[in-house]
């Protein structure tokens, strides 16, 4: 549900039997997104003597100052988890007003290892992610997305920190420059330090949060309107913060709950074969957990997911978990049928799903590019996209933390049409076969050369019309390559 709300400096008039709006013209307008139903308070699990509080945070990461996506990735060593604890509750820790508009997620993952990288790393501030070598962090642990205020774990439930299990996590902080035109006008941004109050949100270059809800003076005394010059605004709009340290808070007990829980992701994998065609009202891109990999990796009474998270960028419009037992498909897990970019949260199943070894899950993802002149195609910036369901489940396995799938790549050119791949590498011999998009390589497509540009980016320049019937039978229903990452303990 998107709440719509506003409100001015003028409070109503004492006495008067009729109620008076703000006056539109003067007033604060804004929206937000919520899970009314799923709304609760963390005053009695802050408060508890048995759970103590860690905060995860970047260290002076310099925002992008441009039309592109940053991937910044910190290695953090926990060692002080001699005994097992349950992570029961994380929420954001957001650094300032101005970075918290490049927020668009933060993930921690549960690094696999004592390797001497690992440690290394753990001493440094961090560095964009993609210059980081595989280490096998791949296992989630938290996630926060841009509109969500954090997740607590049910009651009989919690996630398990252990440091002989794990001792280093990668803290996976992505920022967008932002696109006020979207998502802030003006007038959010010179209001978003009173929305940070309401909202809990930590900032450095604001007083620190009192008690008292009118959010006055540190002496408790109601703070008195102050009419913001035209100067003043402008210098407001011009103030940056070059640098974040925005990160998460993690709340952990010592008391152990019945159940560990952990997290699998189930979607397409994130990369360029996954191809969104242009002026389509609907599109439909389908990630497989195939029942071979349930059945190798799930105990024999099976999990139990009790909270699912959607992931999608700019045009996705519905996202759906199926579940598939035999022959047989069972109700849907999830079903959201208006996905919005901007608020993208875990939601708590009435009842947890019960999900058998053998069993297929489905990741549908339906996208609306009515709007796009080229193709998009799959990937991690927002301009690209992408098909994840993110599934909170009981008790924990370790074999299967993402089950995803691919469309292999002869299945996706020969849907495009592509009559020839040839390659032409300096390493390598003229007879080799294209080995990603380091490689020079052209596509011959409707007999149409295709020389400019890597094999990915030359793809939004593809005649799709001519086959776009034939498109959705064979990248849908054709040969996909389910691959899942297991952890190595």
């Amino acid at each position: 549900m998107r709440v719509i709300f506003m409100y001015s400096k003028e409070k109503p008039r004492k006495g008067s039997s009729q109620a008076t709006l703000p006056q539109p013209l003067v007033a604060f307008k804004g929206s937000r997104s919520l899970f009314l139903t799923q709304r609760s308070s963390q005053d009695e699990l802050a408060n508890a003597p048995s759970i103590s509080v860690l905060e995860l945070r970047n260290e002076d990461v310099e925002l992008p100052e441009s039309d592109e996506s940053l991937y910044w990735c910190k290695i953090f060593k926990l060692d002080d988890f001699v005994q097992k604890h349950h992570l029961v509750r994380y929420e954001p820790v957001f650094d300032s007003t101005t970075s918290v508009l490049y927020l668009n997620h933060i993930i921690l993952y549960e690094c696999q290892g004592l390797s001497k990288e690992l440690e290394m790393l753990s001493r440094q501030r961090g560095q964009p992610c993609f210059r980081l070598q595989p280490m096998h962090c791949n296992t989630v642990v938290a996630n926060w997305a841009r509109g969500s205020d954090g997740f607590t774990f049910p009651a009989e439930a919690g996630y398990p920190l252990e440091s002989h299990q794990a001792t280093y996590y990668m803290l996976e902080t992505h920022y967008n420059y932002p696109d006020y035109t979207y998502d802030f006008s003006p007038f959010y941004r010179k209001n978003l330090s009173k929305q940070q109050q309401n909202m809990n949100i930590n900032a450095r270059d604001t007083q620190s949060p009192t008690t008292d809800d009118s959010a006055g003076r540190r002496d408790g005394t109601e703070e008195e309107d102050v009419p913001v010059e035209e100067d003043d605004e402008s210098d407001m709009m011009m103030e940056q913060q070059m640098v974040d340290n925005s990160g998460l808070k993690l709340f952990y007990t010592r008391k152990l709950r019945q159940y560990d829980a952990g997290v699998l992701s189930v979607g397409l994998d994130p990369n360029w074969r996954h191809i969104i065609p242009p002026r389509q009202e609907k599109v439909v891109s389908e990630g497989h957990c195939i029942g071979g990999c349930t059945q190798r990796a799930f105990p024999r009474e099976g999990i139990n997911i009790f909270a699912v998270m959607s992931r999608t960028h700019l045009i996705g419009r519905q996202v759906k978990l199926r579940q598939v037992r035999g022959n047989a498909e069972l109700q849907p897990i999830m079903h959201d049928t208006n996905i919005d970019p901007s608020y993208q949260d875990y939601r708590r199943l009435a009842s947890p799903a019960k999900v058998l070894p053998g069993d297929s899950l489905v990741a549908e993802c339906i996208y609306d590019s009515s709007s796009r002149k080229s193709i998009t195609l799959g990937g991690m910036t927002t301009r690209e996209e992408i098909c994840l369901i993110l599934t909170l489940y009981y008790p924990r396995q370790r074999e299967l933390t993402s089950c995803h799938s691919l469309p292999s790549l002869p299945t996706v050119l020969h849907s495009l049409g592509i009559e020839e791949l040839a390659s032409r590498s300096r390493s390598s011999s003229p007879n080799c076969v294209p080995n990603g998009d380091h490689l020079e390589t052209f596509i011959t497509a409707e007999g149409i050369p295709l020389r400019a540009q890597p094999q990915p980016q030359r793809l939004p320049s593809v005649q799709y019309k001519s086959f776009i019937d034939t498109f959705w039978g064979n990248t849908r229903n054709g040969y996909t390559m389910a691959r899942h990452e297991q952890d190595l303990w």
